[in-house]
């Protein structure tokens, strides 16, 4: 971490390509959507990055760095940082937001929405690019579920299913 505040990556002279997060999907989800997802994001990455390395991220997991199980938990990590995880996530060069494929919702319920949107926007904080990966978007029926996501309309990449969805990044 900089003195101002500011979280850099460590230099890692071991590592030949880049470091990629996917968020919200991994190999080994009871949900075969969410599989497929991981694997395909996994693949996007290294149709692009070859030799990147892919680390995915899904509920049920338990990286030390990141406290994804309640809203608390994650907020006090950032305002403390016992775990290091601004550290942990500036580490990356990438991170791909799956939002497990049709997450980007209020409808899950907001704990979901907003778990979600906190660790996108702290990757963000980390000084990280955070790309939303292939998704459905919406719908936002709360107030609440469309501040949330307000901010990702903002990152410049945006990667969406169907033509309707188009005037959430518009």
């Amino acid at each position: 971490m900089t003195t101002d505040g500011r979280c850099v990556p460590a230099a890692d002279a071991r590592r030949s390509g880049p470091r990629v997060l996917v968020l919200w999907a991994d190999r080994k989800s009871p949900n075969l959507g969410v599989r497929a997802l991981a694997e395909g994001s996994a693949a996007l990455v290294r149709s692009v990055w070859p030799d990147a390395e892919v680390i995915h991220q899904n509920h049920g997991q338990r990286i030390p760095q990141l406290p994804v199980g309640r809203i608390r938990s994650l907020l006090r990590e950032r305002v403390q940082n016992r775990k290091g995880m601004m550290r942990w996530l500036a580490g990356f060069d990438l991170v791909l937001d799956t939002r497990s494929g049709d997450s980007f919702t209020d409808h899950y319920g907001w704990r979901r929405h907003t778990m979600m949107s906190l660790v996108a926007e702290m990757a963000s904080q980390a000084g990280v690019p955070v790309v939303l990966g292939p998704q459905t978007i919406g719908p936002f029926a709360t107030t609440r579920g469309r501040l949330l996501a307000r901010p990702a309309r903002g990152r410049g990449l945006l990667c969406h299913r169907g033509s309707g969805q188009r005037r959430f990044h518009d």
